[in-house]
């Protein structure tokens, strides 16, 4: 069963071309105990960019979001609470270096269910794959939705981009449910990033 915490994303955008001070600047404003994890980009964001993940109720994911969006450091924020489904089973923060792909789907609420499903599904075969390293860390569902379309998105950490091109080619079984969860998708866009830690 999933953590009964919520979740909250959050995208920011710097003013240097590099997010060190950024990180930083995050780093010492909020609480580390609300930190599901803070990440800096490989492709697809920039390099003066960070992805926040916050965990907790919330009014304090509310209010927490709105200390980041008063540090001097940060030029631009956007935001979107989330729900857990199967994963994460606990609201722990992420500690293991590697690659963090975020991946975003685009769906029609009347899916939700059966992407849950197959994906759950899929990664049983997924992560039994001996050649490549990879672990499903959460899939999430949008919290507050107002339209009959919506965002998911699901956290895959690969201990290193090898591993993720390898992985591709995954177990035929995973592919399949993989596939039938694509066919349920209205699109879906990738990021990369590496976890910063102390």
């Amino acid at each position: 069963m999933a953590t009964a915490d919520l979740f909250c994303y959050v995208r920011l955008k710097g003013y240097r071309p590099e997010c060190h001070q950024l990180y930083m600047a995050v780093r010492n404003t909020i609480d580390s105990k609300i930190v599901w994890g803070i990440f800096e980009g490989v492709f697809g964001i920039g390099s003066h960019e960070l992805v926040v993940v916050l965990v907790g109720s919330e009014d304090r994911l509310k209010k927490t979001v709105q200390t980041i969006g008063e540090i001097d450091e940060v030029a631009d924020l956007r935001s979107m609470n989330l729900i857990p489904t199967s994963r994460p089973q606990s609201s722990s923060p992420m500690t293991r270096a590697g690659i963090y792909v975020f991946r975003f789907l685009e769906v029609d609420n009347v899916n939700i269910e059966t992407i849950i499903d197959l994906s759950t599904r899929g990664w049983e075969f997924f992560e039994r794959a001996d050649y490549y390293e990879a672990n499903s860390l959460a899939l999430f569902k949008q919290h507050k939705v107002s339209s009959d379309t919506s965002v998911m998105l699901i956290v895959t950490r690969y201990d290193n981009l090898a591993s993720w091109e390898a992985s591709r080619d995954s177990p035929p079984r995973a592919k399949e449910l993989f596939a039938r969860r694509r066919e349920l998708t209205k699109g879906q866009t990738p990021l990369a990033t590496r976890i910063l830690t102390d």
